[in-house]
């Protein structure tokens, strides 16, 4: 599709969700239906194996993208990109959690900041007590690394320029991990986010994360993002606390010992590699500042 200077393009990504896609497809042509700027709807439809295609053959107001085959969340929602006509994109899930008629409100708090996020109010029936303290710790994780308060990581409803999207597609992970790291490459990057809060309601049909494997994923992203846009972010915390850790172990030789034993040397060493991993990680981050 040819690309617009304005507009905005919602991505819904469906894997198996044939009782809520065309509720979904209707609310979202319902809620703009008043808008006065032009827009498009992308399903992409991952590999769904249920009655999913049939619904979507129903839903004649939408461009419909297949992946042949199950590629994961991310992997649609990166299709939906690529396949974009408007400089905004929104992305929505389809398991009816969320308030399809917010999104003009999120549209137009876009105008001012480089994404919007729709952050969940917890309801009782919203996670399982495994997923509630899953995320509490991956949002602390978070927050620790890149020093700022966020209300919701990884929110499925959200608006944000394509451009920087397409830019980066190629740190965006397939799996459930995409929200995670665009919500951290945006603020990482030194983008303005906002978080708008949404309600947040019962999903229709069957979740699809795996509270384990998904956890540790997303702890491995955040890591892996926070390193791309600010490298010094991971690694002057580790250095200060090798730092210290060598500064502990040198008193303590010194009093047992007066000279310095092999492990000091060697997290000496260590330190010294870490220093120069920080170094070249930092060049490499502003030469690639430089050219976007």
């Amino acid at each position: 599709m040819a690309q617009s200077s304005s507009g905005l393009s919602i991505i819904v990504p469906v894997c198996n969700e044939e009782a809520s896609i065309e509720p979904t497809v209707r609310a979202v042509h319902e809620s703009l239906r008043t808008v006065d700027f032009p827009y498009e709807l992308i399903v992409v439809d991952d590999g769904s194996t249920d009655g999913t295609p049939q619904a979507l053959a129903r839903c004649l107001s939408c461009t419909v993208l297949r992946h042949p085959t199950n590629r994961g969340y991310g992997a649609a929602l990166k299709t939906g990109i690529q396949h974009a006509g408007f400089p905004l994109v929104a992305i929505l899930d389809a398991d009816g959690t969320y308030p399809v008629e917010r999104l003009p409100q999120l549209v137009q708090l876009a105008e001012n900041v480089e994404m919007v996020v729709g952050s969940r109010v917890s309801t009782p029936f919203a996670y399982q007590w495994s997923r509630r303290l899953a995320k509490w710790f991956l949002t602390r994780f978070a927050e620790l690394l890149i020093g700022r308060s966020i209300p919701d990581l990884n929110s499925g409803m959200r608006v944000f320029r394509r451009q920087f999207a397409e830019r980066h597609l190629d740190i965006f992970p397939d799996g459930f991990s995409f929200t995670t790291t665009i919500t951290l490459a945006q603020m990482t990057d030194g983008r303005s986010v906002h978080f708008e809060p949404i309600p947040y309601r019962k999903r229709v049909g069957r979740s699809k994360i795996r509270p384990l494997v998904d956890t540790w994923n997303m702890a491995r992203t955040i890591v892996r993002t926070v390193y791309h846009f600010a490298p010094g972010r991971v690694i002057v915390p580790l250095a200060t606390a090798g730092s210290l850790l060598l500064a502990l172990s040198l008193a303590w030789n010194m009093i047992q010992v007066p000279q310095a034993t092999d492990k000091v040397v060697l997290m000496l060493a260590n330190l010294i590699q870490l220093g120069m991993v920080f170094l070249l990680a930092d060049l490499f981050q502003q030469r690639a500042e430089a050219t976007r």
